[in-house]
């Protein structure tokens, strides 16, 4: 069976997103998609449709996608394609036959953030692939802090553990797994913390034997403890629930703003069902 392959949208330069991108498909042995949007907003960007002009300004921007990963020490094989259409809905429907959705972060005016901000935030709630976002200057990276994962004792989050499971193995490094508690929280609700995170992860450790996991145990609010992690991570994995009455692993509002914030690339993951085999 073929695999799905990585997709990134790129919006400008975005080199780091590239980058990840590139090292994610190598990483995987599978294909990768340059997506670059153009979006019509008004009548005369109906006509320019048609114009001898067009799509030169959005052709641009591939093409300078493609020189840069050209340009790499390990480019990888990739098609370039760019669309008519609003960057959610291509990202969207793309990340139904992709391993990974990957977009990056820039700093633009405060239109473009809000537009940009509201593409990314519905990526997260939404997509059915795992969304890497990815700042400005954060890959490649020379830290070798390792993968970290932020879990919930109160839920199993198979999803983002197989996945960081996965990548803590593909990459050869630690996995940091996070659990992050309210400050004030009683000390006896603390063992049992523990006790379940241990739980959840005994399974996962068996099916991994070879990929060396750490605990920390945080006091702070979710997405300021995540940040804090992320500051020492390559990687950073958090799980996105499939209910929006339930809590766990983050509500979608916080994921938003963690990734929006994150020093290291930031990957959110369907918590789908299933335990490990």
């Amino acid at each position: 069976m073929t695999e799905f392959p990585v997709v990134v949208g790129v919006k400008n330069e975005q080199h780091s997103a590239l980058r990840f991108a590139a090292d994610a498909s190598a990483a995987r042995g599978v294909g990768l998609r340059v997506i670059h949007c153009v979006e019509l907003l008004s009548s005369s960007d109906a006509v320019s449709l048609v114009s001898d002009t067009w799509p030169a300004p959005g052709q641009e921007v591939l093409d300078r996608a493609k020189a840069f990963l050209e340009a790499t020490p390990a480019p990888s094989t990739a098609n370039y394609l760019l669309v008519v259409d609003s960057p959610y809905a291509t990202l969207a429907d793309e990340a139904t036959e992709a391993s990974l959705v990957v977009v990056g972060t820039d700093p633009e005016s405060m239109l473009e953030r809000f537009f940009s901000g509201r593409v990314t935030e519905r990526l997260l709630k939404h997509a059915v692939a795992p969304v890497a976002v990815v700042p400005d200057g954060s890959w490649p990276t020379a830290s070798e802090g390792g993968v970290f994962v932020a879990v919930d004792a109160r839920n199993s989050a198979a999803g983002p553990l197989r996945f960081a499971f996965d990548e803590a193995q593909r990459r050869g490094r630690q996995l940091h797994v996070v659990h992050v508690a309210p400050v004030g929280v009683p000390f006896e609700e603390l063992d049992p913390m523990r006790a379940a995170v241990s739980e959840i992860l005994a399974g996962w450790s068996e099916q991994y034997p070879d990929v060396v996991v750490t605990r920390q145990f945080l006091f702070d609010e979710a997405d300021d403890g995540c940040l804090r992690a992320s500051a020492e991570a390559e990687v950073l994995v958090l799980g996105r629930s499939s209910h929006t009455d339930d809590f766990l692993p983050f509500a979608h509002p916080v994921l938003a703003q963690i990734a929006r914030h994150a020093h290291s690339p930031c990957i959110v993951v369907p918590s789908v069902e299933g335990e490990p085999s």
